[in-house]
């Protein structure tokens, strides 16, 4: 409908669709025109409701998370989405636009990547509406900022040792488990005594980045520290106060060690120690994807480079 205001000498128009009231200005003093823009908005409305089968951004969350019950990250997924909640969540498909795009990535604060995370879930939601659901028949380009990849962050012998010191005994075995298997904290988190066989320790799928079977030969510093960890938990062989650890290994608590020892690394950092370490002492490559359950070589080349003494007998072949 068409009204005028007492504080504006212009048309204004009032529409409903969608459970939501469009109210704005016609910007104009001629009837006429303003009856033309009212029905151009109302096209547009019309469209916007039938060409997006009326689906919004918080719908498609919805679906999407229904989907992806399987996805190991969808607890951090989720926290993502509880961000874009008050700038989507009403918002139409049809109306999510490269601008729109654009300014939510902007206002969302933090490191590049950091923010490519939060654009790379959107891409991910507006991709399976647009190609599975088929919501909608086109979507915006999500822009990403360039991440420059560094070299992994690892440590020597005398650094892990005075963080180790430094650290809880409920952090500390794992963190020693970790350079001895080269473990994630997942699997490490996860770990339960009918997981370890007199061959190595066999760690479901579900709790592995690629989803597959692995075992591990454990070393004997592997072996101490299970020995050590026996007959604190039934179940479970890293506890914490006597039930199993959850969340993350870089606590307050290893922030704090990290401080004391002057030592700055996450707990992912020694799974990067281990890697290192192996390369150092003359593992080759090869094995040491096998041992790390990389999925690829390329994903180890990252450490060819601390191996100048093993490569030095290849030089003189040409």
């Amino acid at each position: 409908m068409l009204y005028k205001r007492r504080d504006s000498r212009y048309w204004w128009i009032k529409l409903k669709s969608q459970n939501r009231v469009y109210q704005q200005s016609t910007g104009t003093t001629n009837r006429r025109r303003a009856k033309q823009l009212e029905g151009e908005l109302r096209d547009q409305l019309w469209r916007n409701k039938h060409l997006s089968k009326g689906k919004t951004f918080g719908d498609a969350a919805i679906r999407w998370i229904d989907d992806h019950q399987h996805k190991k990250s969808l607890e951090a997924d989720l926290l993502i989405l509880e961000w874009f909640r008050p700038h989507l969540e009403h918002t139409l498909l049809i109306e999510i636009t490269r601008d729109r795009v654009e300014e939510l990535r902007k206002l969302k604060k933090g490191k590049p990547g950091t923010i490519n995370r939060h654009m790379a879930l959107l891409r991910s939601i507006l991709r399976a509406a647009r190609d599975d659901w088929e919501w909608v028949e086109k979507i915006p380009k999500v822009p990403m900022y360039p991440i420059t990849k560094g070299e992994p962050r690892f440590l020597t012998l005398d650094q892990f040792l005075s963080l180790v010191k430094e650290l809880p005994s409920h952090l500390a075995g794992p963190a020693w488990f970790s350079v001895s298997t080269g473990l994630r904290a997942s699997p490490i988190m996860s770990l339960r005594w009918n997981w370890i066989y007199r061959d190595g320790v066999r760690i479901p799928p579900q709790y592995m980045k690629n989803a597959k079977f692995f075992t591990i030969p454990p070393s004997s510093l592997a072996w101490m520290i299970l020995a050590e960890q026996w007959g604190k938990h039934p179940e479970f062989v890293f506890t914490y106060r006597g039930k199993p650890i959850t969340g993350q290994f870089t606590t307050r608590a290893w922030r704090k060690a990290c401080k004391r020892s002057g030592v700055k690394a996450n707990f992912h950092a020694m799974r990067h120690t281990w890697a290192s370490w192996h390369v150092q002492n003359g593992t080759p490559l090869n094995v040491v994807q096998e041992l790390g359950g990389w999925s690829s070589y390329e994903m180890t080349q990252v450490y060819a480079h601390l191996a100048p003494a093993t490569l030095q007998e290849w030089a003189d072949n040409a």
